[in-house]
């Protein structure tokens, strides 16, 4: 047919089945089914299930393999073991770029695709069924370049983004309550059984203080007071909600000038003894705190995200994840890879059940379980993250197809293909 007959479902609709090609996550996810002899534990990135409709009302599953490397046996394991047809797509293994959306009425009946522009090799394939527009979504600044790396739909209304904000913000409260060490610290290593550093949120050197005067409310440039002489220009120092610049430090290293509302973060007062610190390399990077970072590209993706659904209403939900750019893609440019565990990239079984990545933090743990109902946190740490992929990277799933017209019903290119051989 000129227009292939596939529609991608939403990634919201409740899961039928779940799969994984190594034994990684058997015993953590209900109902996992492995597909042997794959030695790539990618499987999102392998295999796509999606459904194809052949008459009227009848909805049957296909799976779609994407030419990734380390597939092993994959389409004679699907046919002979798992009993599914599947056609083979030759896009260099893009399971994790490609998402769908809700159903968003009449003019986008089976949702939109949401496509990174990191690489839009299939797009002439979604394009030519005319079922699903493409949305692209600017993810160049990814290593791996994946939409379900930052985005994510939890619920028909709930889309989880990555958002290193929340993820300062958290980490800030815990900071101030004394709880913070001179890094902060992710998951565990279940061989060595260690702790994971990951991640410094404060300076290498810690610096971290308190003001030793109070700090008025002010847009304007204004000397500070601290308590110990740990700071230097060029610092970006947090107290309560607002980041400061630190321009100059007197000799004695006790006040300094500061430039007020970093970062978009409004001026405020301050009280004698508020805990203030200088964010790390790692944080500027995902901060709005210089001509480029994480929070800025987010900014652009949830953008286009939000302008393709119209008058369609989702929540955008803020995930904690920080990331670090100390990584080059194949075109010789520097991209960014999660550091934290990228909740975002879950496996949302519907819209009251979800799995996620454990941070190996309560903080991270206690809040995305109070946005995303009935999620658990399973250990994926060591074999999954460590190796730049989460629970949604290994594992594709059967979807449930909400009630929807027949597919050439809906195709403005009928007339077209009906009568092709």
């Amino acid at each position: 047919l000129a227009v292939a007959p596939v529609i991608l479902p939403p990634e919201c609709n409740d899961a039928q089945t779940v799969y994984a090609t190594r034994v990684d996550l058997a015993g953590l996810i209900q109902g996992l089914e492995i597909i042997p002899s794959v030695a790539d534990q990618w499987t999102q990135d392998q295999v796509k299930f999606v459904k194809t409709q052949h008459a009227d009302g009848v909805n049957a599953d296909l799976a779609v393999t994407l030419g990734h490397t380390g597939t092993g046996n994959l389409e004679h394991s699907l046919k002979h073991t798992n009993r599914m047809p599947y056609c083979q797509w030759p896009v260099d293994g893009q399971g994790g770029n490609m998402m769908a959306t809700p159903p968003l009425g009449a003019g986008s009946p089976y949702g939109k695709l949401m496509l990174g522009t990191k690489n839009l090799q299939s797009q002439s394939r979604w394009v030519a069924q005319g079922l699903q527009p493409v949305v692209e979504i600017a993810n160049d600044w990814l290593l791996v370049g994946h939409v379900d790396e930052i985005l994510m739909w939890a619920a028909p209304d709930k889309v989880l983004f990555a958002d290193p904000w929340k993820a300062a913000d958290l980490l800030h409260d815990e900071i101030v309550a004394g709880h913070g060490t001179s890094t902060i610290w992710w998951g565990t290593d279940v061989n060595a059984q260690r702790d994971i550093e990951i991640l410094s949120i404060v300076t290498d050197s810690y610096k971290i203080g308190q003001l030793a005067t109070p700090l008025p409310e002010s847009q304007d440039p204004t000397n500070v007071v601290f308590s110990a002489p740990v700071f230097e220009a060029g610092d970006f120092l947090r107290v309560d909600g607002e980041i400061l610049a630190l321009q100059a430090v007197s000799a004695n290293g006790l006040t300094g000038t500061v430039a007020r509302a970093q970062a978009g973060r409004p001026a405020a007062s301050h009280t004698n003894a508020s805990v203030v610190y200088a964010y790390s390399a790692v944080m500027r990077k995902n901060l709005p705190l210089g001509e480029s970072s994480v929070v800025k590209s987010m900014a652009v993706a949830t953008n286009q995200l939000k302008q393709a659904l119209g008058n369609y209403h989702a929540d955008f939900v803020a995930i904690p994840v920080l990331f670090n750019d100390d990584y080059i893609d194949e075109s010789n440019r520097v991209c960014f890879v999660a550091q934290t565990a990228n909740m975002v990239n879950c496996l949302v079984l519907n819209s009251q059940s979800a799995y996620y990545s454990d941070p190996g933090n309560s903080v991270f743990r206690n809040y995305f379980e109070s946005v995303v109902p009935g999620a658990s946190a399973i250990d994926m740490w060591y074999n999954y993250h460590c190796n730049q992929g989460e629970v949604h990277c290994g594992t594709a799933v059967k979807r449930v197809l909400s009630a929807q017209p027949p597919w050439w019903e809906q195709n403005v290119q009928q007339e077209q293909w009906e009568d092709m051989p």
